[in-house]
């Protein structure tokens, strides 16, 4: 709320008076650390705004879905050609048990006709793609020409010149819905041709037909079945020309394979200068905010996008698959989908993939390898802000336990420590480590330092402590018999619970609680039938309760 000098509360919003500012919740501050899509976004605000690559990566994602289409398409229309010229063999096998009739001969008037039929089918059918290439232009047009609209050149210094976009596009404009009309007419034409040609052809077969009627008559007095013998000559005629259209699609389907490749270069290319930008603007944000935030882009920082294309895709028990894709330090789509065309084998290879979720992904349609390789927000990088990193406000270097940094020093990492009154040694050693940082122009530690190495934790951090309770039946009330703090790591040994498993349960607890949520400790709660250990915050990125 926004307040005036009074403290009266007005109807303004704060972005009414500092139109750059927002205003996060603590709660809304711990979702955004929590993803990667969101810090991405928040990153992009510092990243100059390149109109031209944004207009590049929509024009290539739009192209990249109508290749795939298109690819499909041709895979769909060359099984459906496949099945129907499976029944040609069969077909001029039972045309061959007419042979000692002579029916070749006696019906061979009717026979070309049939042939004749299937030419005008034909030539018909040649004139479909034309119809499609004006449907695509058609739709194509009016060209999009609001980028060089006056409105969007008026604060340019050189919109003068660029003005002059606007007019080359309204000529080629003008000049291809010409064209297409042209196109069309050119079409029209074709058909009134074909149906001229088809009328003459229709008289021409009047007279054949009565000649075929009386031989038809004959033959019945034989008992052969003439109609027969035209029909499987009918349906002999119209699959023949399918094997040429099988070699046509085998051709367009290559071509289409071909640029898309093409396009899927353009596309990495794309998306790794989107990197880069993001690059530049975490050095920004460093330098900026250098006492209180670091960023790190990472290439493929948010794999959630392919683990949910996975899912939806490919469904099933994917949990190993997920997991072992999510450990992986760099992960390629283009290798990925490349193994994945190869087959199960090179999947359980390269990727260390059980042999039964290998197979369910090589087993999966082409659509989810190529839609695997249009994924764009996966690797468009992702910021991971670190929290840790955060200097903690008050402390000092002489609030951190030096007996334990000794210890940590010599017997963790085998190497040696200043005295302790070098104050400049030490301070240089821990920012090395960043378990100290810069905070208002003085050392301070880190949250990480302080976490880890800090005399009083708790004094400086009130959520990073843990919390006892417990109850006497199976659900909480407020009889607790005993609710305490529990201090200096100290836990209480009972028969009942291993010891390995409550030290493995509080130390998962301690290193996966989410500290930027202020005023939450972790909960240890013990039951008359259970024990439980609650920590603020979501699961990590892939992992589920049923997982």
């Amino acid at each position: 709320m926004v307040r005036d000098q009074n403290g009266n509360i007005l109807n303004l919003n704060p972005s009414d008076i500092l139109s750059q500012v927002e205003v996060f919740g603590q709660h809304e501050i711990s979702e955004l650390a929590k993803s990667p899509e969101k810090r991405t976004r928040l990153l992009e605000r510092f990243v100059k705004q390149d109109a031209t690559l944004a207009q590049r990566k929509a024009d290539i994602r739009r192209q990249l879905e109508q290749s795939r289409a298109k690819i499909l398409d041709a895979d769909r229309e060359f099984l459906q050609v496949e099945e129907r010229i499976a029944a040609l063999p069969a077909l001029e096998e039972t045309l061959k048990r007419y042979q000692p009739a002579g029916m070749e001969g006696r019906l061979k008037e009717q026979s070309l006709l049939v042939r004749e039929e299937q030419i005008l089918k034909t030539s018909t059918g040649r004139l479909a793609p034309y119809r499609q290439v004006i449907g695509d232009l058609r739709r194509t047009l009016p060209i999009d020409q609001a980028f060089v609209s006056s409105k969007t050149l008026e604060v340019l210094p050189r919109k003068e010149i660029l003005a002059q976009i606007e007019t080359v596009l309204s000529a080629l404009n003008h000049k291809l819905e010409s064209l297409a009309r042209q196109m069309q007419e050119a079409l029209e034409a074709a058909d009134r041709g074909l149906a001229d040609v088809k009328k003459k052809w229709e008289l021409r077969k009047q007279e054949v037909q009565a000649a075929y009627e009386k031989i038809l008559r004959e033959l019945q007095k034989s008992k052969v079945d003439g109609e027969e013998f035209i029909r499987l000559r009918r349906q002999i005629e119209e699959l023949r020309p399918l094997r040429e259209r099988q070699n046509i699609i085998h051709r367009e389907r290559k071509e289409h394979e071909d640029r898309r490749r093409s396009l899927l270069a353009e596309w990495e290319d794309v998306k790794a200068e989107e990197f880069r930008q993001l690059e530049r603007a975490a050095k920004k944000v460093n330098k900026l905010l250098a006492e209180r935030v670091r960023v790190q882009v990472t290439f493929a920082g948010n794999r959630e996008p392919l683990f949910q294309l996975l899912k939806d895709q490919v469904g099933g028990r994917l949990s190993e698959t997920l997991e072992a894709l999510n450990k992986m330090e760099s992960l390629s789509l283009k290798e990925l989908s490349d193994a994945w065309r190869a087959g199960k084998d090179s999947l359980v290879q390269k990727y260390g993939l059980s042999p039964l979720q290998a197979d369910r992904l090589a087993q999966a349609s082409p659509e989810v390898v190529m839609l695997l390789e249009e994924l764009e927000r996966m690797f468009q990088a992702s910021g991971r802000i670190q929290y840790g990193l955060k200097p903690v406000p008050g402390a000092m270097l002489k609030d951190l336990d030096f007996r334990r940094l000794h210890d940590y020093f010599r017997r963790i990492l085998r190497a040696s420590v200043p005295e302790d009154t070098n104050i400049e040694e030490w301070t240089r050693l821990l920012k090395n480590l960043d378990l100290m940082t810069e905070y208002s122009g003085q050392a301070a530690p880190s949250i990480d330092g302080m976490l880890l190495f800090g005399s009083a934790p708790k004094r400086f951090l009130p959520q990073s402590g843990i919390r006892a309770l417990c109850y006497p039946g199976i659900t909480p009330d407020y009889a607790a018999r005993a609710d305490e703090n529990l201090k200096g790591g100290m836990r209480m040994d009972r028969p009942t619970y291993p010891n390995e498993v409550l030290r493995e349960a509080i130390v998962n607890a301690l290193v996966h609680h989410d500290y930027s949520i202020v005023g939450t400790d972790i909960m240890l709660v013990i039951y008359a039938d259970r024990l439980e250990i609650i920590g603020p915050g979501k699961l990590p990125n892939t992992v589920t309760i049923e997982g």
